[in-house]
């Protein structure tokens, strides 16, 4: 996909095999010669979908020029008939201009565009009510939406598009209109996005600017530059704390026993630059040593099962043993999954507890002691069943997408053949 202009439909969308005849216009998504200016150099890829920010009307300028307008998000899966707009934010000829984020990589010759948490990405969009704020989406109309307004009355809260991305949050520069530009941080929550530090503290907020500007993640610390108004000359900075850019989102990690052995299972839903996993082991919860190696794809947006079997450890006279996983880079570095425990002697009690309450977008299940399949599902609050189902054969943490949901409040059942778990959540 590229964009290009053949001298009669402007700036639009195009296609390409690599090939002369198969290059040809996809769709003139604002008809006439105003072009769309579709943006796919912020673009980014959800599943086998592209979002990008186009525009399907145009206004005249001076000269008989024309300039598009109503840019909203779209979404193209390569056909004409499967690009549309995604998400019109701000109704009208107006648009809501958003500037999609995404988290480039480069890593061993590919170019990928990692997704956080495994199936979100993060947009600037402005509305006349609330101006230039933060949004965050799963690629689903219900779960596109403003984050929080950071700078209230209709003033922007996000001032520019430097940003960087971590696995457990999303830095960029936000202003609350008390302490002027400075570095912030999200979750993908409303609570959890706030300001991390207020770098220029100056009473005159003609100049409390700080003026973030990120550069990367570097032995786990992120390095930035920034203004703390001692002088005009901006400064480096390094945020102290363990963080890890997005080489690879872990949607589950599973154990469960199958006669004497341990088949242990985990999925991906993104992988950048992973080598292998080192499959780990303990008694005691503390002391691991590795039992298996298993090769990565490398670099994928596809979601990715993998399963190792642990042969015989139930004849190992241990009651309980602990899995874990290591996960190696291609460039030496390494990071760890959960630990997920593994009961081997006697029925104890299982449990399942929602990780995050309310919900967002996503279900996160902690399964323990569980000896045979559990069954979970869904229902609103008068007991009306919803399309999210799923059997859990493992210990472990499981994913259940909830992007669909309408906000309000739930009842997931967890069954096994003989007991029953009731949990009541809240979808936001």
């Amino acid at each position: 996909l590229f964009t290009a202009n053949n001298g009669t439909n402007g700036d639009e969308i195009w296609i390409t095999d690599g090939t002369n005849g198969n290059s040809r216009l996809l769709k003139d998504i604002n008809p006439g010669t105003g072009g769309s200016s579709a943006f796919l150099i912020l673009s980014v890829k959800v599943g086998n979908r592209l979002i990008f920010s186009a525009s399907n009307a145009s206004s005249q300028i001076g000269g008989g020029f024309e300039i598009p307008t109503n840019s909203e998000l779209w979404e193209t899966d390569g056909t004409e008939a499967g690009t549309h707009i995604f998400k019109e934010i701000v109704p009208g000829a107006t648009g809501s201009s958003p500037v999609v984020l995404p988290a480039f990589d480069f890593s061993a010759g590919t170019f990928t565009t990692a997704l956080f948490q495994g199936n979100k990405f993060f947009f600037i969009a402005t509305t006349p009510d609330k101006g230039a704020e933060l949004w965050i989406s799963d690629g689903s109309d219900a779960g596109t939406q403003m984050i929080k307004d950071i700078n209230p009355n209709a003033k922007d809260g996000v001032t520019n598009s430097t940003y960087l991305y971590t696995t457990t949050a999303f830095y960029f520069s936000g202003d609350d209109g008390v302490h002027g530009s400075e570095l912030w941080k999200s979750d993908g929550t409303a609570d959890g996005t706030v300001m991390v530090a207020d770098i220029n503290p100056n009473a005159d907020l003609q100049q409390t600017n700080s003026d973030v500007e990120f550069g990367m993640v570097l032995n786990n610390k992120i390095i930035f530059n920034a203004n703390n108004g001692d002088n005009t000359a901006d400064d480096l900075y390094r945020l102290e704390g363990t963080f890890s850019s997005l080489p690879l989102n872990l949607l589950d990690f599973t154990v469960i026993s199958k006669n004497a052995d341990a088949n242990v299972a985990w999925t991906t839903l993104t992988e950048v630059n992973v080598k292998d996993f080192s499959v780990q082991r303990s008694d005691d919860g503390a002391h691991f040593v590795t039992i298996g190696t298993v090769g990565a794809a490398g670099n994928s947006t596809e979601k990715r099962g993998y399963r190792f079997t642990d042969v015989g450890i139930g004849n190992s006279n241990r009651d309980v043993v602990y899995y874990k996983l290591l996960i190696n880079d291609k460039d030496g570095k390494s990071a760890t999954s959960k630990i997920v425990s593994l009961r081997l002697k006697g029925a104890g009690e299982w449990a399942v507890k929602m990780v995050k309450n309310p919900v967002l977008s996503d279900i996160n299940l902690l399964v323990t002691g569980v000896i045979e399949p559990v069954k979970v599902s869904v229902s609103d609050i008068s007991g009306r069943a919803v399309n999210i189902k799923a059997t859990v054969s493992g210990n472990g943490q499981i994913t259940l997408s909830a992007a669909n949901l309408v906000p309000g409040v739930y009842v997931l059942r967890a069954e096994t053949s003989s007991d029953r778990k009731v949990i009541k959540f809240v979808k936001q």
